[in-house]
């Protein structure tokens, strides 16, 4: 099982594709027998032609799994960058220093916002996720349905994906929805305080230009 490691599908193509999943698990040969790509600024769009890119051009690739997170409202930062651009670091409604414990969450909306100083850094989360793999004639395609697995009224699901083909001695991987769901629930306030820093550091840099 490997992370953010870098495949290259088609490489004796010219049109060979660099491939970062943010998940594979691969064959004895090294190749990846399984992706799994998590999207939260990205689009569904571009995610589906990826992963049916990676099926049409790595015939070791059995499997693509999207997991697709949408924020509502879409992300804006709470504070202008042009309104502190003269004005001390003091100023910015930001703690400093900043740790997680300067995040709040709405207790009676547990997949709601996330909270610095009253500001929102993160909005209202939900996500599904989509197994693609191949038809009876070889073509990409989806595998079962959509499940929505974070988000208001949702239930935990297992879903258990075929691993013959990968040479060991594993028969099948089973993947409980409810993981997935808490790892993104306790991501929510890493994501604000990096959003948070990622402010304060281009604050910084338009301050050195100006």
């Amino acid at each position: 099982m490997y992370t953010n490691s870098t495949f290259y599908i088609g490489a004796d193509t010219p049109d060979t594709i660099r491939l970062v999943p943010d998940l594979a698990i691969c064959s004895a040969s090294q190749h990846p027998f399984l992706v799994l790509e998590v999207g939260l600024s990205e689009k569904y769009d571009d995610m589906l032609e990826t992963a049916k890119t990676v099926l049409s051009k790595s015939p070791t690739t059995k499997f693509c799994i999207i997991i697709k997170v949408f924020e509502k409202p879409l992300f804006r930062p709470p504070v202008k960058l042009g309104d502190y651009l003269c004005k001390p670091r003091s100023v910015i409604p930001i703690p400093s220093p900043l740790s997680m414990n300067d995040c709040h969450a709405c207790e009676s909306e547990p997949e709601g916002p996330i909270m610095v100083n009253g500001l929102r850094w993160v909005g209202k989360l939900s996500a599904f996720w989509e197994i693609w793999g191949r038809d009876i004639s070889g073509n990409p395609a989806v595998i079962g349905e959509r499940l929505w697995f974070y988000g208001p009224n949702t239930q935990s699901q297992t879903i258990k994906v075929d691993l013959t083909g990968l040479e060991r001695n594993s028969t099948e991987i089973a993947i409980k929805s409810s993981v997935l769901a808490q790892a993104i629930h306790g991501s929510r306030a890493h994501l604000a305080v990096n959003r948070c820093y990622e402010f304060l550091t281009n604050w910084s840099a338009k301050r050195q230009k100006t």
